[in-house]
């Protein structure tokens, strides 16, 4: 496994989880229309396929459900949109069906209902997949620009979790990614042991920690306050049953960079 995927898979439980799921949005309400409009198209075309067409269709098509089901299990991490590349072998699968139907099986009277439903899934399914609402990266690059700036007046190694990736090419010093991503085996003990945050970055040379924070309650991002200290968690997406690392920030930050409805704290661990 790269760094990245070992990362994603130090799950603390056997169980499946839902974390996944829940965080697929379009992709999964896409995955659930494709499902109902795949039986129906099998349904009309099962005396048509050749054994070995069946296998490789439904292999196609059953492909994204095997892969969210085992990424279920090994991980407690949210599903991003690069995660669902297996849904163009599903939709491939759904167009060969669609092809395969015979001409008389739509304009003869037999089986009206769900030939109906047929068209209407398949409708539904071309417009959800040609709907997508794409993540935007100004914020990330906004906050990247700042952090750039700021290191020209205050040097070292900086950590970062969520949008590393833009502050890392950007930044001259190494960044340390506290989400394990890109990162080593070393790092990864340390978030399976759990250790605790300032420890851990202090063990890599880690001088400025950058962390965000909702200006809404609401946001989503799951830090908190405890009176006037900051609970960091990291990562701070994962589930219950992915490991964390936390640390109490008690002093005030160095600097706070405001990006949307995001406020960036940029801790000095020389300060905690």
């Amino acid at each position: 496994m790269p760094i990245s995927g070992s990362a994603k898979q130090l799950k603390l439980t056997p169980w499946p989880t839902l974390t996944g799921i829940r965080s697929g949005g379009l992709y999964i309400d896409f995955l659930l229309v494709f499902l109902a409009y795949a039986g129906i198209a099998f349904w009309l075309v099962r005396k048509r396929l050749r054994p070995e067409e069946r296998s490789v269709l439904l292999a196609a098509s059953a492909f994204p459900f095997l892969q969210i089901g085992v990424l279920a299990f090994v991980s407690d991490w949210p599903l991003w949109g690069w995660y669902f590349y297996t849904v163009r072998f599903a939709i491939l699968a759904g167009l060969m069906l669609l092809v395969a139907i015979p001409g008389s099986a739509w304009v003869s009277r037999q089986a009206i209902w769900l030939k109906a439903g047929a068209y209407v899934i398949a409708l539904a399914l071309l417009l959800r997949s040609h709907y997508k609402a794409v993540p935007s990266m100004e914020m990330i690059h906004d906050l990247a620009l700042q952090l750039q700036a700021f290191e020209q007046s205050h040097p070292g190694v900086y950590a970062m979790g969520g949008g590393a990736g833009m502050a890392g090419y950007i930044l001259k010093a190494p960044l340390v990614q506290t989400e394990g991503l890109m990162m080593d085996p070393g790092y990864l003990l340390h978030v399976r042991h759990q250790d605790n945050l300032v420890t851990t970055l202090r063990a890599y040379g880690v001088r400025y920690y950058v962390v965000s924070e909702a200006s809404d309650p609401s946001g989503g991002f799951s830090q908190q306050r405890d009176g006037k200290c900051f609970l960091a968690d990291e990562p701070y997406e994962t589930g219950h049953a992915a490991p964390h690392i936390r640390a109490r920030f008690c002093g005030p930050p160095v600097a706070d960079i405001v990006t949307g409805p995001v406020v960036n704290h940029i801790y000095d661990l020389n300060q905690q």
